[in-house]
């Protein structure tokens, strides 16, 4: 059999979905492996960043080699609101390393932005989304067996328990709420009791962001669902309450890891209010937000450029004052903000900021705007928000492929879901 079959050249201006169709004809054998190493490589991001670079590059590579038979695919980001935005932030940080404090830090913090490449990797294949969501979520799954049966009950595999944990708000959501036929269907049942798995898996990170984000994601998507009058309304609904409530009573259940982060939290809280500022690691993110708006006040248009932060903390004199006495503090010196919002700021102004609100705002209408997957995209997106609030989520690779995918998936309307078989043979 032929690689490339022969079939009608692709029409000059041909809908996206016939430019999917007529490239997965056109490169049956072709299409059928890209749809494997994608669901692999979907499938090894949410277990750490080393395995997520070796399945993410494989696909890249075959990606590219497969260029001249998937590119009219490509047509929906030249015009895409959401890409144009992201890739603008992108490139005014990227402009920003001209007076940055530390350029060379700031090329390798940009390094993660490789990652935008699932985006023209994974449009050919949306017509098998289905197959493509089933594969992040078996890698959660999978990272969940390994918090219980590994060395670190917390992460995993991964060294950063709370960005993996932002994966499992994601396959959380997919579980609970992709859409079903009926509250009767069989594999939605099946989906639901497996959705316990990944909140399990949250509550055993500690990850309080984490589990903050997917409480408020999954509630908002069970409110559209709501809204929207879904077949399946109900069972979103029952499931989704049952999830949620369980990983709240065991997240503040006496003796699990989230209950004891949260202690934690609570008494660094209280060491704050007694003038301990500094006794306690969760009391540093105050101090870095406030060093990081005064870098903002400073520069409010531009900001002070990429891979700045690590030398505006490390010379902060508060900062300086804590270390004096030694390392036993060292902890509060770090290269970022520890928030997507307050990095922005502080390292590309005004300008900057602009941008990612901007870009926020398009992709949270594009998501309301996908047809049946929205309610899924909303929760994760809720969930990458509360993460980003306290965490800076635009430079860590795995963090980068979930807004990615957000945008991938939202890219479009959801297209009709068909076998590989039915996309890869010629129309009776």
């Amino acid at each position: 059999m032929a690689l490339f079959q022969p079939i009608d050249p692709l029409r000059p201006n041909a809908p996206f979905l016939a430019c999917i169709d007529w490239a997965a004809r056109r490169d049956p054998l072709g299409h059928k492996v890209h749809l494997t190493i994608a669901i692999i490589a979907l499938a090894m991001i949410p277990l750490s960043s080393s395995i997520a670079t070796i399945g993410s590059s494989i696909l890249f590579v075959y990606a590219a080699l497969r260029a001249p038979t998937i590119w009219p695919t490509w047509k929906p980001l030249g015009t895409n609101k959401c890409v144009i935005l992201y890739l603008s932030l992108l490139g005014w940080l990227a402009i920003s390393l001209l007076w940055s404090e530390d350029p060379a830090h700031g090329v390798r913090l940009l390094r993660g932005s490789r990652y935008l490449l699932l985006i023209p990797a994974l449009l050919p294949l949306l017509r098998h989304t289905h197959l493509l969501l089933a594969g992040i979520c078996g890698g959660v799954l999978f990272q969940n067996i390994m918090q219980l049966v590994g060395t670190d009950p917390r992460g995993g595999l991964s060294e950063h328990p709370g960005h993996t944990a932002l994966w499992f708000t994601l396959a959380l959501s997919i579980l609970v709420l992709l859409p079903s036929a009926s509250n009767q269907s069989r594999n939605g049942i099946v989906r639901r009791v497996l959705a316990v798995i990944p909140m399990l898996g949250i509550v055993s990170s500690a990850a309080r962001a984490t589990l903050a984000g997917s409480v408020l994601g999954v509630g908002c998507g069970m409110l559209l669902a709501l809204i929207k009058r879904g077949p399946d309304r109900l069972a979103v609904l029952v499931s989704g309450s049952i999830v949620l409530a369980l990983g709240l009573v065991l997240s503040f259940s006496p003796g699990t890891l989230m209950q004891s982060s949260m202690q934690t939290a609570i008494d660094a809280v209280a060491e704050s209010d007694s003038g301990d500022v500094i006794n306690h690691r969760d009391n540093v993110r105050p101090l870095w937000w406030r060093i990081g708006f005064d870098d903002f006040k400073t520069h409010p248009i531009t900001g002070v450029g990429i891979g700045s932060a690590e030398s505006s903390i490390s010379n902060d004199p508060e900062v300086l004052e804590i270390t004096k006495n030694g390392t036993e503090h060292s902890y509060v010196f770090r290269d970022d903000f520890h928030s997507l919002f307050v990095t922005v700021a502080a390292e590309s102004g005004a300008i900057g900021l602009i941008l990612l609100l901007i870009w926020i705002t398009l992709l949270a209408r594009q998501i309301l705007c996908c047809g049946t997957l929205d309610r899924v995209l909303l929760a994760a997106l809720v969930s990458f928000l509360v993460y980003s609030t306290l965490n800076t989520s635009i430079f860590t690779g795995r963090l980068v492929a979930f807004a990615a995918i957000l945008m991938t998936f939202s890219i479009v309307q959801l297209p009709e879901q068909v076998s590989i078989r039915d996309a890869t043979s010629e129309p009776t």
